[in-house]
């Protein structure tokens, strides 16, 4: 199964009802029915939360939160690693 990766632009223009919105949902539907995962690094996922609270207040990127975790969107924790 194929993956799609979300950077920040793209779950804040989802967000934000943008133009590219109706994209992004089409990529959240897509997933919803299995024909492809869709992925987002938490860092990402970090930047989104603090770029949308530092714009308006706490209580927008608690509801994003809430409504991201109704989509079909998996997390990837980031890794570091040392030589």
């Amino acid at each position: 199964m194929a993956a799609k990766v979300l950077d920040s632009w793209a779950l804040i223009a989802f967000f934000e009802d943008e133009p590219v919105a109706d994209t992004v949902e089409e990529l959240i539907h897509r997933a919803a029915l299995d024909r492809h995962k869709l992925l987002m690094s938490v860092i990402t996922w970090g930047e989104i939360y603090y770029n949308t609270m530092r714009e308006t207040s706490q209580a927008r990127p608690n509801l994003a939160s809430r409504r991201s975790r109704r989509c079909p969107l998996k997390l990837l924790a980031s890794a570091m690693t040392s030589k």
